[in-house]
């Protein structure tokens, strides 16, 4: 029988702005572009790609609930578990992933440059980003992967007991102080099968560029059929616009500009489902972004709260990542020695959007064991339906988070 093993590996993604707390906005830092080399841009575009694909593979004719993902996170928690692939698994990795014909150094050199350049992109903001690798005493990681962890993910490496109580209140603990609180747990209880704990927390904190002063009382219509009343933010403004046969999207800047958020609203004769598949497919995505144009918005929207807990198991393997779950197939042969197959991928998240500016945390846990021009005319974006939304950095088009509010 194949040596049993289990690692839980967590990325955790916050976006930070509480009502009664802040962060002046510095007017002085102008917005910088992020650069990206040719083959950093394809990974990230491929990383933007995901975000859709999940959203797509999450939203069915029966969804009529509220979601709420990071694609990112998800992103570098299985790029940080490929370190540790090889053969066949790697490449399924590589493919979902969408860093085939990348060798595992360029995809690290990415995340490495992108979290230090988003930590850079507005001062107006707070970003900052943590890692940490957990190793039950006695259990020892390769050479390799153990300096990869260190030296491209900055990992610190600790000794800790996941079989007691005490060893997973110091991980939840931490990953509680790195998540700002918005997500205390990751662990449910002491395993003494879990060997590695690996864990990567981001934390953004800002408001609105422009903090919005008006709300009142509005109906909103659910994707389950009811209606009811939602606190809801509402203004006129000039904002970056797009609409077509299948939607209108609204962007609304936070800090000096570099991240926003997307508000995507489908036309009333267009399901969740077409809309989520439209915009998963090839292009379309880019040319929304590329086609902004500045308007003047009649915008409403209300003020939400999503808490999603969601095991990706099966979205993973329908996307081609197969090898990774069967214990015959899987070779994690370049993370430890014995044979390791990925038990689950775990995703919880936490978003709050006021007239302040946007909360959010996500943490990805993967569970392993053996085996434009001046305003023209008035346009509206009412949201007083189910519409899709998402906060990424503007010059690089990298996508932090994605939900549906429903």
């Amino acid at each position: 029988m194949k040596r049993t093993l289990t690692m839980m590996l967590m990325v955790a993604m916050l976006t930070a702005c509480n009502s009664d707390d802040i962060l002046p906005k510095d007017r002085n830092k102008k917005y910088v572009p992020i650069e990206l080399t040719r083959a950093q841009k394809e990974i990230n575009g491929n990383v933007v790609k995901l975000a859709f694909n999940m959203l797509d593979y999450q939203v069915t004719p029966t969804t009529d609930k509220s979601l709420f993902l990071s694609p990112l996170s998800l992103s570098a928690a299985l790029s940080m578990v490929a370190n540790g692939a090889d053969g066949a698994t790697y490449d399924q990795m590589a493919a979902l992933l969408g860093f085939e014909g990348k060798s595992v150094e360029e995809v690290n050199g990415y995340y490495d440059h992108i979290i230090n350049a988003l930590m850079r992109a507005d001062r107006g903001v707070d970003f900052i980003t943590a890692n940490s690798v957990w190793v039950k005493p006695g259990f020892e990681l390769l050479d390799s992967f153990e300096n990869t962890v260190e030296d491209k993910f900055l990992a610190e490496v600790e000794s800790v007991d996941m079989g007691s109580q005490k060893g997973i209140d110091r991980i939840n603990k931490w990953c509680s102080a790195n998540t700002n609180g918005k997500i205390p747990t990751i662990l449910d209880k002491p395993d003494s099968a879990l060997l590695l704990f690996l864990a990567n927390a981001l934390y953004f904190k800002g408001g609105w560029k422009m903090e919005f002063e008006k709300t009142e009382t509005k109906d909103f219509h659910h994707a389950n059929g009811t209606t009811s009343s939602k606190s809801s933010i509402v203004a006129t403004r000039s904002m970056a616009y797009y609409a077509d046969e299948k939607l209108k999207t609204v962007e609304i800047p936070y800090g000096n500009g570099a991240y926003v958020m997307d508000m995507i609203l489908p036309h009333e004769d267009v399901t969740l489902e077409d809309a989520a598949a439209y915009l998963a497919e090839d292009g379309v995505w880019v040319k929304i972004i590329n086609n902004f144009s500045s308007l003047e918005v009649d915008l409403q929207f209300p003020k939400f709260r999503i808490e999603s807990d969601m095991v990706f198991n099966e979205m993973l393997q329908q996307m081609g990542m197969v090898d990774a779950f069967d214990s015959q197939a899987a070779d994690f042969s370049k993370m430890a020695e014995g044979d390791l197959m990925i038990s689950f991928v775990r995703q919880k998240t936490y978003i709050d959007v006021t007239e302040k500016g946007t909360e959010a945390a996500a943490v990805t846990g993967v569970g392993m064991e053996g085996s434009a021009g001046p305003p023209m005319d008035k346009y509206e974006f009412i949201a007083d339906r189910p519409f899709f939304f998402l906060i990424r950095e503007r010059s690089t088009g990298v996508i932090l988070f994605v939900g549906l509010h429903a």
